[in-house]
């Protein structure tokens, strides 16, 4: 009997309040609105000052309306329809048939900037008439919200809201920092294959907990992260942090977000530690991120030749002019080279010839500047910009090559054109001006090549 005291009196003694769980897990949404699905009616239960500039009443009939028209104002432009299309009764109603929730990021124009939100609807636990609609600032540091205290003057239901929040989280912990214990909140099937205690002592640190199943490669970043001392400092700075690591479910790495976030300002001492499975967001940003490179590739990378694109050196361009304009610019110089005689082949052989033609050329100018870029901007214009072992040998090499192009203009072969010019620190105020001296020494070398006919 004395046990079962004990544990009830434990039990008690770690019985969270609802309304301060959903104040914690409401911590990322500026504003929530309750709504009733079949009458459209509705009611705001929390807000910041931010999302309380944007004039949105309170309290309302038709929530599907106002959001259509209110909030459509206020959707940066090129947003509109798509917002407009995605967020409907029914298309909302479709979604929530058959998942947990419904999310949409868009725009919003605030003080004439666009700034990213995300909108979430969530369905109520055991609930089928009501919605939480939630908006996220999800634009880099902005204030976090104070999240419910509306609610309470409206009697909203916590609990209902608290679970509806946490069905983002794989597993919740209620944390005394004082004591060191902790009481497992909830959490889904799958993370409680884990076998962590459901309460305990040391939650950052039990052999026994969370870090027992963190990714081997990533326990330093837990350790120096997640040691309650860091915690407590971090928490006294700020009102939440969080870390991304990979935990290991049934020996599978996940991508897995730690969230601690502080009580209200009246609980001190705990705080509620909210993990997510984010590993097939962490998974589509990876592809993405491949996609990019692989499109940003194909767009630096001339087809024909295989050297870096126009567009490359357009990049480029704009590194060293912005390097030029702190002075932090390292010694260059640049090559202008020219295919001679490429009009003549094309309309004497055909374009084919002349590809093969450009492409032998290409061949001689990437040979002799092996250490550095060649781009081609022109359908027979190369640039190349000398680094390293090039630029410290550039009067060698261009002796070099110059001398076997004139060996093929004999021979009716593979003829370039090739003018030098080196940067001039304190009188270049930009890499055109480099080009322009290269271009004209260029010429003067096609025009001297010309007259050997």
């Amino acid at each position: 009997m004395r046990k079962e005291k004990e544990a009830e009196a434990l039990k008690k003694s770690f019985r969270l309040s609802q309304a301060a769980i959903a104040q914690a897990l409401a911590s990322d949404f500026v504003s929530s609105f309750y709504v009733n699905c079949k009458t459209g009616s509705y009611i705001e239960y929390s807000s910041s000052e931010f999302y309380r500039s944007l004039n949105f009443p309170a309290v309302g009939d038709d929530f599907f309306s106002l959001t259509s028209n209110s909030l459509m104002n206020l959707v940066y432009v090129e947003d509109v329809d798509m917002v407009r299309t995605a967020f409907t009764p029914e298309n909302v109603g479709k979604v929530l048939s058959v998942d947990k929730s419904f999310g949409l990021i868009f725009r919003i124009i605030v003080k004439d900037a666009p700034l990213y939100v995300e909108m979430k609807v969530t369905k109520m636990i055991n609930d089928n008439d009501h919605i939480v609609v939630g908006f996220k600032n999800i634009d880099a540091h902005m204030k976090r919200i104070e999240a419910y205290e509306n609610a309470k003057k409206n009697h909203l239901t916590f609990a209902g809201i608290a679970e509806a929040l946490a069905s983002d989280y794989v597993a919740l912990f209620y944390v005394d920092t004082k004591n060191d214990v902790y009481k497992q909140y909830s959490s889904t099937d799958k993370f409680k294959t884990l076998g962590i205690p459901e309460e305990g002592t040391m939650f950052f640190s039990s052999p026994e907990g969370l870090m027992k199943h963190v990714h081997p490669d990533d326990l330093p970043i837990y350790f120096a992260a997640c040691n309650k001392e860091n915690v407590l400092n971090v928490l006294s700075k700020d009102r939440s942090f969080a870390l991304t690591i990979r935990i290991m479910v049934e020996g599978r790495p996940y991508y897995s977000r730690i969230k601690i976030t502080k009580m209200m300002l009246e609980d001190q001492y705990h705080v509620v530690v909210g993990i997510s499975n984010i590993d097939d967001q962490v998974k589509r940003e990876e592809n993405y991120a491949r996609s990019l490179d692989e499109v940003k590739e194909i767009a630096y990378r001339d087809p024909l030749t295989g050297v870096k694109s126009k567009h490359a050196f357009s990049e480029i361009e704009t590194k060293i002019n912005d390097d030029i304009e702190d002075g932090s610019v390292l010694p260059f110089s640049l090559l202008v080279c020219d295919v001679n005689g490429l009009k003549e082949v094309n309309d004497t052989y055909g374009h084919k010839v002349g590809d093969r033609y450009i492409k032998d050329a290409c061949t001689i100018i990437c040979k002799a500047y092996k250490h550095s870029p060649v781009y081609r901007i022109g359908g027979d214009e190369f640039v190349v910009i000398l680094e390293g072992e090039d630029y410290d040998h550039r009067d060698e090499i261009l002796v070099e090559v110059n001398h076997l192009i004139e060996e093929n203009h004999l021979q009716k072969k593979e003829s370039i054109s090739i003018g030098m010019a080196n940067f001039e620190k304190g009188k270049d105020k930009n890499l055109h001006e480099v080009f322009e001296r290269a271009d004209a020494l260029m010429y003067a070398r096609k025009k001297e090549l010309k007259a050997r006919k």
